[in-house]
């Protein structure tokens, strides 16, 4: 009785001490540095914010934490060969990785990288390294490769539950620029979630990264593809895992799909935008709604991402010029919308002196003409991970 309660007081204490870990605050930085550089997007380009910044912070800290005391729960009964100086070397790879792309800040690229280089490692002598270097080089081999490959593929489970529930929170609008140079909107997903872990009485405080472009599909459908695409990433690194527990060379093939997969699916979202249909392109009969401003009258309509603005006041509006010419003087607006799935519906509501006369919505113009004052990015440059 008295082993069962020392180790529910450990375990507590564990994560007293994951709220003070360096790497929870590292985590909890890049967290705040993705929330204010959407901030200042949203600023930049359309003199607002589409998305309340502290709102999405805490929501996207208390999801990443919950999901993280879970898993820990789960893995509860696993023996786990964590060092500190494991957790040194991650954070190292996950700060470096990070400053040259966000979602990079994601485990998976971190530990792989960690795994590769000490796998580059077997190829040198320990005397081939200068002395000063040594105590580095043998920190370095004393990694728990395996361990931190089941690390990586069971956060990624929670990186699945993740995307399914929060993925397209903070979702901002871009240009497209495809191989025949035309341009078209989308919405980008770009996330980054603290995500604890306590594994045996070792507190792991980790990050996730994520980004999609939403180009051809309704945004839950692009949310629900993207995070089935994470489950099987997630289900194939365990797999190899499960390999490399019998095979030594199974851990290098482990750890290089734990990068390479997390980029494999990022070039077939490229692939995927080269070939599809855009779908946040007017079609000369309304305007389709790109993103909703908070607390406008659209907001408060009921008015979503993906529907199509057909008439106001009985007028039909296909261009945000003709919208602005209806709303300029009225003090009232009857808006018909078509929504995803094609059925129609009658929103109205009275306007104020103080309403946007563009109804709080950011829009395309029909016929594909891009959407005003959003930056130019290539096809290339998408994102799914």
């Amino acid at each position: 009785m008295e082993v069962g309660w020392l180790s529910v007081w450990l375990w507590i204490k564990a994560w007293v001490w994951l709220g003070i870990h360096p790497g929870s605050w590292l985590a909890l930085a890049l967290l705040l540095m993705q929330v204010m550089g959407l901030s200042r997007y949203e600023r930049k380009w359309f003199a607002t914010r589409l998305t309340p910044p502290v709102p999405l912070a805490v929501r996207t800290w208390m999801l990443g934490g919950v999901l993280g005391v879970g898993l820990s729960i789960c893995l509860l009964w696993g023996e786990w060969q964590i060092r500190t100086a494991d957790l040194g070397w991650i954070w190292a790879c996950t700060c470096i990785l990070a400053l040259v792309r966000a979602r990079w800040a994601c485990i998976a690229y971190s530990a792989g990288l960690v795994i590769l280089l000490q796998g580059c490692l077997t190829l040198v002598p320990m005397t081939g390294f200068p002395l000063s270097l040594q105590p580095y080089v043998q920190s370095l081999s004393e990694v728990q490769a395996v361990d931190w490959l089941w690390i990586v593929a069971n956060a990624h489970l929670g990186e699945w539950l993740l995307i399914r529930l929060d993925g397209s929170q903070g979702a901002y609008p871009v240009r497209v620029k495809g191989e025949t140079s035309q341009v078209t909107p989308a919405l980008r997903f770009h996330k980054v979630w603290p995500f604890p872990l306590v594994l045996g009485f070792m507190p792991v405080p980790l990050c996730l990264g994520f980004g999609c472009l939403n180009y051809a599909k309704p945004l839950e459908q692009e949310q629900r593809l993207a995070s089935t695409m994470t489950l099987l990433y997630a289900l194939a690194l365990a797999g190899l895992t499960s390999l490399a527990e019998f095979w030594t060379g199974g851990i290098w093939v482990a750890a290089g799909f734990a990068i390479a997969g997390h980029e494999a699916i990022a070039v077939w979202n490229h692939l995927r935008v080269k070939k599809l249909s855009p779908y946040y392109v007017s079609d000369g009969h309304g305007i389709k709604v790109i993103a909703v401003i908070p607390h406008s009258p659209a907001a408060s309509m009921g008015i979503k991402p993906g529907d199509v603005i057909h008439r106001v006041n009985g007028k039909s509006v296909p261009t945000m010029a003709a919208l602005l010419q209806v709303t300029e003087k009225a003090a009232f607006c009857k808006v018909e919308v078509l929504d995803e799935h094609e059925d129609r519906h009658i929103m109205q509501k009275a306007l104020y002196e103080d309403d946007p006369r563009h109804l709080g919505i950011i829009g395309a113009s029909c016929f594909g003409t891009a959407i005003q004052r959003v930056p130019v990015i290539r096809s290339g440059a998408t994102t799914s991970q």
